[in-house]
């Protein structure tokens, strides 16, 4: 399985997402391209996220585990995200993958989960 995650550590790739295959690591600016993960599941280490949701320093807690990812340049201007297919990480607010409504997503499959600069929608 492929791990992906935005990257957060400090250094050349910060806030660059962070695509893991076994031991082979790489790292695309989310500015300049676009990552398609298939058969991608929302991962969560759970007491990780509430220990950072309660203060604690950051640390690796959440990716999605992906089959297959594809990255291409894109033109941003002529996507149209589906606001209502947004989904979203952020420990210090809420300790869970979430959805555009709120609701807890964690280990959810998605057929494709679709990067937008730095935001994920889910379809």
């Amino acid at each position: 399985m492929i791990k992906v995650r935005f990257h957060l550590a400090p250094g050349e790739h910060y806030m660059h997402w962070q695509i893991r295959r076994g031991n082979d690591v790489t790292y695309v600016n989310p500015m300049d391209a676009q990552l398609v993960m298939y058969d991608a599941r929302l991962v969560n280490h759970k007491s990780t996220a509430k220990k950072i949701h309660e203060g604690a320093h950051k640390t690796v807690c959440a990716w999605v585990s992906c089959k297959k990812v594809e990255v291409s340049t894109c033109n941003f201007s002529r996507l149209y995200p589906v606001e209502e297919s947004a989904i979203s990480y952020n420990p210090k607010r809420q300790p869970n993958w979430v959805d555009f409504n709120g609701e807890v997503i964690d280990g959810v499959t998605y057929k494709k989960v679709v990067s937008v600069k730095n935001h994920l929608y889910a379809y």
